[in-house]
């Protein structure tokens, strides 16, 4: 059977003939790695159509980079950033929002395809600078929380 977010096949699937039926695959399958890089690349392809990423001008601004993640096997780091702003907080608070948006979106994406995102395993990071006298200094604290919806309701504060 090919289990998704959508519900599971009312056929069976089988990696040999004479093997007996399976619910679904399973880890350490030999055909489990290929099937997941093809869930992976449309997932990743559907994310990346959210038009919120991270975006890094060069310093001429004759050239920039975007992406949304970095992906390794069921390991997705989700990046965001913000506009410039003078005002630190408001910066801080948009780039937690894109951020917020993103992994939503990923999370949504991971459970169509029947997977689901370990939120008790997630974390999300903030590099924030402020004007200091002239000077740049590091944001050590911020008041902004993630918090991510999970299957039937439920929240999570990351």
């Amino acid at each position: 059977m090919v289990k998704t977010g959508l519900g599971i096949s009312d056929g069976s699937y089988k990696q040999n003939p004479r093997e007996p039926g399976m619910d679904w695959e399973v880890q350490g399958t030999t055909d489990t790695p290929s099937i997941f890089t093809m869930q992976t690349d449309v997932v990743m392809k559907a994310h990346k159509l959210i038009p919120d990423c991270l975006n890094i001008d060069s310093c001429d601004m004759k050239r920039s980079i975007n992406h949304h993640n970095i992906a390794y096997a069921d390991d997705n780091d989700g990046h965001a950033t913000a506009e410039e702003s003078n005002h630190q907080d408001q910066a801080a608070h948009e780039a937690v929002s894109r951020l917020q948006s993103s992994a939503q979106h990923w999370s949504n994406l991971t459970s169509l395809t029947g997977g689901s995102i370990a939120l008790h395993k997630c974390n999300w990071q903030l590099i924030a600078w402020e004007f200091f006298n002239g000077e740049l200094s590091l944001v050590k604290v911020t008041k902004e929380q993630l918090l991510l919806e999970a299957r039937k309701e439920l929240h999570s504060i990351i």
